[in-house]
């Protein structure tokens, strides 16, 4: 058996191991272009992270501190809720005025 004219530990197949690509179908060129979007999708999200990481990790040696995350209330509920609740304790009936 002929190896590739690579070191034999960095090969994969030998010549007669390989795949012959005239015989492959769709599918298989689907799922090899998929492998490799998910194999670049993998590395591009580590480089993020840890650029992301070593980002943070510069701020806080600088004496930054994170921001805290803000709650912002839906603006209906911002508006005065004292008129809109009914009175404790009657169920929201209210009683005849007496005259």
């Amino acid at each position: 058996m002929a190896a590739m004219r690579c070191r034999k530990d960095m090969c994969m197949y030998r010549d007669d191991d390989t795949p012959d690509r005239r015989y492959w179908t769709a599918y298989d060129h689907f799922k090899v272009e998929q492998e490799a979007r998910a194999m670049r999708r993998e590395y591009a999200y580590a480089k993020l992270r840890n650029a992301w990481r070593r980002v943070a990790v510069a701020l806080a040696r600088a004496g930054a501190q994170p921001p805290k995350p803000q709650r912002t209330r839906p603006a209906a509920m911002q508006r005065d809720r004292s008129s809109a609740r009914p009175a404790p304790g009657n169920g929201g009936i209210t009683a005849p005025d007496a005259a």
